[in-house]
């Protein structure tokens, strides 16, 4: 041929929705994206192929979720619409399919002491049942990497046993430091670092904002440690991945500078 084609993943906006945040604790706009497969030729598309996956992300505080069933009316395609306008276009149903935790959220900023100890619980198991989730799509997006990743960790062994072998292992000291030794220290270092990223560091590093967002849906609340805890050994019980990583600490860490902005905060 001519001129190869190439094929390569492109995300595109699909337009804005209205849709409850647990995070935010409120109705907020989303912006849906999605991601299809595309042909290229001489770097210009050509073909547009499948569609590979659809998400929404909450423009109040940039948490995302997999899309797997698109249920909206007609996407707004501007963002300057207000969320009463957003509603109605998108989601005309929403504040119906969401009046009792509405109402539930309004006893809350009124008086948090009425809350029954029942709503209470459930209100501060919510944002981990949502963060579950996230990290849920998270995990399912990540494991293209597990084959790069463990191809990595085997090169970093064999890499490793190759220098024992041809390293400086029984050489005169004045010949153990030579090029050859430098190299395979090295490539293995390398090696090890990459099977780490690619094995370890996404989950560790998402960790930290899925902490920030239960935070900042926790902060109304101000949960003690012992119900973080009882929290965390529910799902822990139900072998959510995200309660073998997240700590209660790190949720009271983060919930510190939220304290005094809860109050105040417009729902």
């Amino acid at each position: 041929m001519l001129f190869d084609a190439a094929t390569g993943n492109v995300p595109y906006t699909i337009g804005h929705v209205a849709e409850f945040c647990v995070f935010c604790r409120r109705i907020q706009p989303f912006i849906v994206k999605s991601v299809k497969e595309m042909t290229f030729v001489l770097f210009m598309p050509v073909a547009v192929g499948k569609e590979l996956s659809r998400t929404r992300r909450c423009l109040g505080c940039g948490a995302w979720r997999r899309l797997d069933a698109f249920s909206y009316s007609t996407p707004a395609v501007l963002a300057g619409a207000s969320i009463c306008e957003l509603i109605a276009q998108t989601n005309p149903g929403l504040c119906e399919e969401h009046a009792e935790r509405l109402a539930l959220e309004e006893r809350l900023q009124a008086s948090p002491a009425k809350l029954s100890a029942d709503e209470r619980r459930r209100l501060i198991a919510e944002p981990f049942h949502e963060a579950s989730r996230i990290l849920d799509d998270r995990l399912r997006c990540r494991r293209s990497l597990r084959l790069p990743g463990w191809l990595a960790l085997l090169g970093a062994i064999l890499l490793g046993f190759v220098y024992l072998v041809v390293g400086p292992i029984g050489r005169p000291p004045s010949q153990r430091v030579s090029w050859l030794s430098i190299l395979f220290a090295a490539l293995t270092a390398g090696a090890g670092i990459a099977a780490f990223v690619l094995l370890c560091f996404p989950v560790r590093l998402y960790m930290r904002t899925l902490t920030r967002l239960i935070a900042r849906s926790l902060a109304p609340l101000q949960p003690n440690r012992a119900e973080l805890v009882a929290t965390l050994d529910t799902l822990r019980e139900r072998n959510h991945r995200l309660a073998r990583d997240l700590r209660p600490e790190w949720i009271m860490e983060a919930m510190l500078p939220l304290g005094d902005e809860a109050s105040g905060q417009p729902h």
